[in-house]
């Protein structure tokens, strides 16, 4: 049985502490009891102790983000998590004991959120929810988790969730705007084409990358770590997209498809400035809504 480290700057003291330790543990079993059973017994109190130390649940929330921040994809992701909390969570129950919040709480941080801002209220409910969970998990909460929509409906009545859809241009208009783009060589208005041609999202698109592209088999290999969903996604690509492709200036500096001045990837504001300036800066760029027909037919001539 171990009965401890050993402090070489105070080795008298510690022998001391030793000596005192040693005769407790013979005084043990003198009684028939095993002293390492004992210790484990006295280091577990200590252990519920600690955990069951009163916690707010601002101070719960700092450690469900410290927690999990490493597994989420972006930083954007973990600046949105925090950005949610800060401006309409902590305000509101920041201070209270996470073992004290009640769903009247829960209710008081939903309420100016649930008619104007449903998709808000639907999303700060769950992140409440994350970190009351975590809090039960720790025992540093022993009641049940409260901020839930089925319990959130019960006070505060339906939650309205309108679908909101993308603009889109119309089918017929798309080979005029195709023409317009076209006139431009720029790598933003290449870049613009090759996400529509591909029907992939902004960010796939412009931090495309040579080495995710085979040209002889026509495939765009993109990463699992680039994706949304985490998976490795393979994109056909058509004879028009090769030709975007052939279009685009190769920085000797850079490994991207579309880099900007520096060499980084183009940003979101470039693509967005070219929809401006034609004017329809409202519509998505997102192939799926913005020219689904055209793609169509383009990889069918392929």
């Amino acid at each position: 049985m171990g009965l401890g480290a050993v402090n070489v700057r105070k080795l008298g003291e510690c022998l001391q502490e030793a000596r005192k330790r040693a005769a407790d543990a013979r005084e043990l079993l003198a009684r028939g009891e095993d002293p390492l059973a004992v210790k484990r017994v006295q280091e577990a109190q200590k252990s519920r102790s600690e955990l069951t130390t009163v916690k707010t649940f601002g101070e719960c929330a700092a450690a469900y983000l410290a927690a999990h921040g490493s597994s989420w994809k972006s930083l954007t992701h973990a600046r949105q998590w925090g950005q949610c909390l800060d401006d309409y969570v902590l305000p509101v129950i920041g201070r209270l004991p996470v073992a004290d919040v009640a769903p009247g709480d829960v209710k008081r941080v939903l309420q100016p959120l649930w008619k104007t801002k449903p998709e808000v209220a639907r999303k700060t409910c769950g992140k409440i929810g994350m970190v009351l969970e975590m809090a039960i998990a720790h025992e540093w909460r022993s009641t049940i988790n409260p901020a839930t929509l089925r319990i959130m409906r019960k006070l505060l009545g339906p939650l309205q969730q309108k679908p909101k859809h993308h603009p889109s241009m119309p089918w017929k208009d798309v080979p005029a705007f195709m023409r317009k783009i076209e006139d431009r060589r720029d790598v933003p208005a290449l870049a613009l084409q090759w996400l529509m041609l591909t029907a992939t999202r902004s960010s796939e698109a412009r931090c495309a990358t040579w080495q995710e592209i085979d040209r002889d088999k026509g495939l765009w290999t993109i990463p699992g770590h680039r994706m949304k969903g985490g998976a490795e996604h393979v994109v056909p690509i058509s004879l028009r997209a090769l030709g975007v492709l052939k279009a685009v200036p190769r920085l000797a500096n850079s490994p991207y498809v579309f880099p900007g001045p520096g060499g980084e990837p183009i940003s979101e504001t470039s693509l967005r400035n070219i929809l401006r300036e034609f004017g329809i800066d409202k519509h998505t760029a997102s192939l799926p809504v913005f020219l689904p027909h055209m793609v169509r037919r383009d990889r069918r001539c392929q």
